[in-house]
């Protein structure tokens, strides 16, 4: 038969001395003492990949899910301007400036839509936190900051790559038959 292993916290009380009761846990043979802040250094420690294999997983899939959407209303937006980029291209910008400028605001959107999400996650991990910090005593996160810079800069490239690609597309033909055209 395995033999199972548990964890508990123990909080002592006020005036209780904890090296005492440690030694004392110890000497029964009761199991092994750590302090929290220890037992969470090293469970988060050994967690890590699991759980970074976990949120790779998850926002994979909630990422390819937004991706399609992102691809999806940036081609949608950029091909109903049509005739706006035709209107610019008229009165004097360039087809590349045309370009740049849908890349820009795509960026500026993407920029707000990125701080909003980081606003809404960031208050989902202190609700986490504070719940940890209450029921331990120990605050602990530990954030994949190498994840969260490849999904930042990933959202800015696919959107740049698809803003650029319908924009080049939307002003292909000539401004002249696009002007006055119905959308």
């Amino acid at each position: 038969m395995a033999q199972l292993h548990t964890q508990t916290i123990v909080r002592v009380a006020s005036g209780t001395d904890a090296e005492a009761l440690a030694d004392r846990i110890r000497a029964d043979g009761i199991g092994a003492v750590h302090t929290v802040p220890a037992w969470i250094a090293r469970s988060t420690a050994a967690q890590a990949d699991t759980q970074t294999g976990i949120m790779l997983v998850v926002m994979g899939l909630g990422g390819l899910y937004a991706l399609l959407a992102v691809i999806n209303a940036v081609v949608i937006a950029a091909a109903q301007r049509r005739s706006e980029f035709a209107v610019a291209r008229a009165i004097g910008l360039r087809r590349g400036q045309v370009v740049r400028m849908a890349l820009l605001e795509s960026w500026a959107v993407t920029a707000i839509g990125l701080l909003l999400g980081s606003l809404a996650a960031g208050c989902t991990l202190f609700a986490i936190t504070s719940a940890l910090d209450r029921i331990t005593g120990v605050a602990a996160l530990a954030l994949p900051w190498p994840l969260v810079g490849a999904v930042l800069a990933g959202a800015f490239l696919v959107v740049g790559v698809t803003s650029v690609c319908t924009s080049l597309s939307a002003t292909r033909p000539r401004p002249v038959t696009l002007v006055g055209a119905p959308e």
